[in-house]
């Protein structure tokens, strides 16, 4: 009765039987409200689907372990970490299921939050006119825009692979003077708080504007991000 998760008895009808204080104060109500009730109808939409399919498991004797959205009495969202023990008999047949749910609304809002601020950070990406590169502190690639391979001709699949030198590769036969490219990057590589601004020169006659930011998280430099310009129009004019 003291436990934090909330606590579920069903019966073979999917009819509750019985709750403790958690489980009923997880969704708004008192345990003798939810005596009696199907427990279809503590969950939206989603969570009926999810639910059942978890009880008609429960009653072929299979435990289960699922996220659950559940709906509260005044009709507000909140999300379980649900698991579903089945009760046997001396035949093996089904009597009832008990299940215990764990409230992680808040960590459910959270990574939500987490999927939309990175939704965004992509969208940003990919809609800038810049070629971005963004690298740790060991130089490995860990984002990229598709802007930047394309501004650079770089496959999609080196890029993915992680290895800057590999990348590199493709990088310096373009350029007037890959020395500069390259010591750049290695000055910057030894003073990651630095950063920096200048111009590159390909042989085909394009020019980019190369900036370069360290990256912070927390007021800790994790690694550095490398914006590309093309210039070359603006240069010619």
């Amino acid at each position: 009765a003291s436990s934090p998760d909330g606590i579920w008895s069903i019966d073979r009808d999917g009819i509750t039987k019985e709750v403790n204080g958690a489980m009923a104060a997880m969704l708004g109500y008192s345990p003798e409200e939810m005596v009696g009730t199907h427990f279809r109808e503590f969950f939206p939409e989603e969570g009926v689907r999810i639910a059942t399919e978890a009880f008609l498991r429960a009653k072929k004797g299979e435990p289960v372990s699922v996220e659950l959205p559940l709906r509260r009495k005044d009709g507000s969202e909140a999300y379980s970490l649900c698991s579903t023990h089945p009760i046997l008999d001396a035949r093996g047949n089904f009597v009832e299921g008990f299940w215990i749910l764990r409230d992680i609304t808040v960590r459910h809002r959270a990574e939500q939050e987490r999927q939309q601020a990175l939704s965004l950070v992509e969208a940003t990406l990919e809609s800038t006119a810049d070629g971005l590169l963004v690298v740790d502190r060991e130089g490995r690639i860990t984002r990229f825009n598709e802007r930047f391979a394309h501004l650079w001709h770089i496959p999609i699949d080196v890029l993915a692979s992680g290895g800057d030198e590999r990348a590199i590769g493709y990088v310096i036969s373009q350029l007037e003077d890959p020395e500069q490219f390259v010591s750049k990057i290695r000055k910057l590589y030894a003073t990651p708080e630095a950063e920096s601004f200048d111009t590159l020169r390909f042989k085909d006659g394009r020019v980019f504007e190369r900036y370069s930011l360290p990256q912070r998280l927390n007021g800790e430099i994790i690694g550095r991000v490398w914006s590309f310009r093309d210039v070359t129009d603006r240069v010619r004019a």
